[in-house]
């Protein structure tokens, strides 16, 4: 089990609401790659956000974020 933390996430529903990060995103392409990369290279199972509570990471969570990163 591994866990992210920092600010490539602000927080739980960041995932299902991407505005909520990328209108504060300096390189919101970078940023969507980051995320998914963070979650699919280390099989993370929770995330500690930016500016929010710790989460646990569902196989839904990571089908959007595959579905927004720009390796997809």
């Amino acid at each position: 089990m591994y866990c992210t933390e920092g600010d490539i996430f602000e927080n739980e529903y960041d995932i299902e609401d991407p505005s909520q990060w990328k209108a504060v995103s300096y390189q919101p392409e970078v940023q969507s790659t980051s995320r998914y990369n963070a979650v699919n290279q280390f099989n993370v199972s929770f995330i500690i956000p930016g500016h929010g509570a710790m989460f646990q990471l569902t196989e839904d969570h990571k089908t959007l974020l595959k579905n927004q990163s720009s390796l997809s």
